[in-house]
């Protein structure tokens, strides 16, 4: 952002001197909003940013989006100081503000060209330059009142909590289901209110009372607890149980109920080098299949094959939400052991995985369709990924490892070399969600303006490769009729008492067991005999008379 004496408007199109005088007014404004902000003057800052530039000169877009996310790097490193930035109203107008400019460029730069062309060039260096002012001037106007795709994912990753570089699109896809692809304020308005309750719920669940009874060790930190409002059952075989299902970032604990609290608690340890499997399973009363509302969860070492039921009247969306949970914390160890992440790199992997959780809390919070929640998950999606997931994750292990410290981030920061963004971990213990530990320092991920991270790239490539696939696989799925597996399994299991007649008829007539076959037979000629001892008196009754 330039002040308005920088700008000449000599070189300009007759169309922008006359829109010139108005836009002045709107830019004064927004230039006093950012100044309060970065507490320095404009100049200074734009000194800074010209100071950066290395390499030939950058086109006039790409010039006037690398200058934007300088200052929107710098501002968010002062509006995410104070741990309850996400209630600051002043933070969410701000954020989204920035959004709608770093995509202004780019809508006007076909038209931008459209005018270049009808403009003389007497003199190409100065036409440039002017060119490259008037490209800054539409970013100072809030044309817009939405924001689109390119400008969240680029943006919203920058601050943890409200997205991940990994599953940004998809939740972009998810909070503009129902306005056309499109973010207006409101929206996101409501989601950063929804994420700030998930995050004020998960640390209170962390701090709930019952949890010393719990197993737990000092590293766990509580996901999700379920089973105190509504009913959680647990099937083995044909025993049933009732109780409060508990997962943490390590294991997944079941309390069985008793009639004043509740038993010693079951310990799945979901962090052990073995095969855990979870999947939807048809549950219901006595060992039956009837409702398609319960998680299959085995293991192959122990074998064993518990599932755990989330009854409710319409719909299994507590289920599908609780096997994305489990299911993400089960691909968030499987990740650590395969890549041997140690220390930092673990914690912060399971941090990423916590608040991917808030994330996926906030979105339910605010009543909305969520297609498939373990897109909403980080490691739940690399790992679904149908092509370039691996390189997605060689990218994010490589973020962790660049995770710099405090004195270094301090010194980018001076050189203005590359401004740095908090980490997982520091996010959820600004917001007191996981205890601080004083002996680890802070941490920072160096983010360059004007320049794709490693990981922005590696998941703009999977995006890519697999949306081929993607369109065949949803050919194949609209010919199939949508439940029909279920319904056929359900009508197995209402047919199931009279599969057990036709079943102990067919054992008696193979005279297998002679005296079962024996007493039948003899059970159904008394009934036979008492029949027509019946219809005999009712004849001869009439003609008595």
């Amino acid at each position: 952002m330039f002040s308005g004496d920088d700008i000449s408007t000599e070189f300009l199109p007759r169309e922008q001197k006359q829109e010139h005088s108005s836009e002045r007014d709107i830019e004064d404004k927004f230039l006093d909003k950012a100044a309060k902000v970065f507490y320095c003057s404009l100049q200074k800052l734009q000194c800074d940013f010209k100071e950066t530039q290395q390499g030939p000169a950058k086109h006039s877009v790409e010039a006037a989006q690398s200058f934007l996310e300088y200052c929107c790097f710098q501002a968010l490193a002062q509006l995410t100081q104070d741990s309850n930035f996400l209630h600051d109203s002043d933070f969410r107008h701000f954020t989204f503000d920035f959004m709608v400019a770093w995509e202004t460029p780019l809508a006007n730069d076909e038209d931008n060209k459209v005018e270049c062309k009808k403009t003389p060039a007497n003199d190409e260096a100065e036409e440039d330059v002017s060119l490259f002012f008037s490209d800054l001037m539409p970013f100072l106007v809030e044309v817009e009142n939405t924001v689109g795709v390119e400008a969240f994912a680029r943006i919203a990753p920058c601050i943890p909590i409200i997205a991940d570089a990994i599953c940004v699109y998809p939740q972009f896809e998810t909070l503009t289901a129902s306005t056309s692809g499109r973010l207006p304020f409101p929206v996101y308005d409501k989601y950063i209110e929804a994420l700030e309750t998930s995050l004020c719920n998960m640390k209170k669940k962390n701090e709930r009372s019952f949890l010393k009874e719990l197993p737990m060790s000092e590293e766990e930190h509580v996901m999700e607890i379920d089973g105190t409002s509504q009913m959680v059952i647990q099937h083995i075989g044909s025993k049933s149980l009732t109780g409060r299902l508990t997962l943490t970032d390590h294991c997944l604990y079941f309390e069985p109920s008793s009639l004043v609290s509740h038993k010693d608690a079951i310990k799945y340890d979901l962090s052990l080098p073995i095969d855990h499997r979870v999947s939807t399973e048809l549950a219901g009363p006595w060992g039956s299949r009837m409702f398609d509302k319960a998680i299959n969860y085995q293991t192959t070492s122990p074998e064993q094959r518990i599932v755990f039921e989330f009854p409710e009247l319409l719909g299994s969306r507590r289920r599908d939400y609780w096997l994305a949970i489990i299911q993400e914390v089960i691909d968030a160890q499987k990740i650590i052991r395969k890549y041997k992440l140690e220390s930092t790199c673990k914690i912060e992997a399971l941090a990423r995985s916590a608040l991917g959780i808030v994330r996926l809390q906030a979105t339910r919070e605010m009543q909305l369709l969520i297609a498939s929640p373990g897109a909403l998950l980080t490691f739940n999606l690399a790992q679904n990924m149908l092509r370039g997931g691996d390189h997605v994750l060689e990218a994010l292990l490589s973020t962790f490892e660049n995770a710099t410290s405090e004195e270094t981030s301090q010194g980018m920061k001076i050189n203005s070399t590359c401004l740095v963004q908090k980490s997982f971990r520091d996010a959820l213990e600004s917001f007191k969600v996981w205890k601080t530990v004083q002996s680890q320092q802070p941490l920072f991920y160096a983010v360059k303006h004007g320049e794709p991270t490693l990981l922005e790239v590696a998941v703009k490539e999977a995006r890519e490769s697999s949306k081929y696939l993607h369109n065949a696989k949803e050919k194949e799925e609209e010919v199939k009729f949508d439940g029909i597996g279920t319904n056929i399994t359900l009508l197995k299991e209402l047919l199931q008492p009279v599969r057990a007649v036709l079943s102990w008829i067919r054992t008696l007539l193979s005279w297998n067991k002679p005296l079962h076959t024996m007493i039948a037979f003899i059970l159904v000629a008394i009934l036979i005999l008492r029949q027509d001892n019946c219809i005999v008196v009712s004849i001869l009754q009439p003609s008595r008379s």
